[in-house]
């Protein structure tokens, strides 16, 4: 437990690796944004009602006929 600690303790203290941290998570967040944004064009594609495409990407009505 102690390691642990302590691995906490300099991860946040070394502002170099909490920026190399911080970018890898903006890059995991795009692309999960890019897949979804995928997978709503492909549901509407196949006539799926903007209702339920809604529903299943959480994009908002408005965000999903953007994409149209």
């Amino acid at each position: 437990m102690e390691d642990a600690v302590r691995f906490m303790e300099e991860f946040l203290a070394d502002e170099e690796i909490r920026n190399v941290y911080d970018k890898i998570n903006d890059v995991e967040r795009e692309a999960e944004e890019r897949g979804i944004i995928k997978t709503a064009k492909n549901l509407l594609q196949l006539n799926i009602a903007i209702e339920d495409v809604s529903k299943a990407t959480g994009l908002s009505i408005q965000e999903l006929k953007n994409l149209e």
